[in-house]
């Protein structure tokens, strides 16, 4: 029997540097990087119709019960509906002309993320920014803190033992026609809308990674508003 080491990290160094992934752990982290930034907001603060624009950007794969813990306004006028927003679970962007994305934490790879002036590459993708800099530097280091939180650790089922891997993970299904159903949300965000998503899979992309871009427009039909 070959003995391999655990892909995971499980030293009480590397658990120091975890946090629970809950709305107020995550707030917390949040605000200890990212407090008095230009243009981007905390829970509770949010402005609603910002909130509002967000939301119906990532309509498709912001899910209505998530409660958006921060958000970054990249728009010349305010309107919110480029930047970035944070929830426990996932980072949703959407760069000016550009199409929406969102990806999980627990598919995003610390190693592979990494700052680049404005830009803040996340494996085949990446966020940019119009405005200071610094944005993308605080976004690089809470990330990275979410992203390593939401890695499985050795003692949850990996063994180091040949043999004995776990199966790998089911890649994560991405929605090519978003309906959209408005809903009362909790009273903690009062302005939220649902999805129900028709899923298919699509291998060209990382796991995890949500493109947002209406089907008719990339096949060349019909825009809609």
């Amino acid at each position: 029997m070959v003995l391999v080491p655990p892909t995971s990290d499980s030293s009480p160094a590397s658990q120091a540097a975890r946090v629970p992934l809950t709305d107020d752990a995550v707030l917390a982290l949040l605000r200890q990087h990212f407090a008095g930034m230009d243009s981007l907001y905390l829970c509770p603060t949010i402005p609603g119709r910002k909130e509002l624009a967000a939301r119906a950007v990532h309509a498709r794969h912001l899910p209505s019960h998530e409660r958006v813990l921060a958000l970054y306004d990249d728009t010349i006028f305010g309107s919110g509906d480029e930047g970035f927003v944070v929830t426990a679970q996932r980072v949703c962007w959407k760069n000016s002309r550009g199409r929406a994305h969102m990806i999980e934490w627990q598919h995003i790879d610390p190693d592979r993320m990494y700052a680049d002036r404005r830009k803040l590459v996340l494996g085949s993708e990446a966020i940019e920014v119009s405005g200071d800099q610094s944005v993308i530097e605080a976004c690089e280091q809470a990330f990275h803190v979410l992203a390593f939180s939401a890695r499985p650790t050795a003692s949850a089922g990996q063994s180091g033992i040949v043999g004995h891997a776990s199966p790998p993970a089911q890649a994560a299904r991405i929605s090519d026609r978003p309906t959209f159903r408005p809903s009362r949300p909790p009273s903690y965000a009062p302005l939220e809308s649902e999805v129900v998503p028709r899923s298919e899979r699509n291998p060209d992309r990382i796991p995890g990674l949500a493109d947002a871009t209406p089907p008719s427009s990339r096949r060349g039909g019909l825009r809609t508003g």
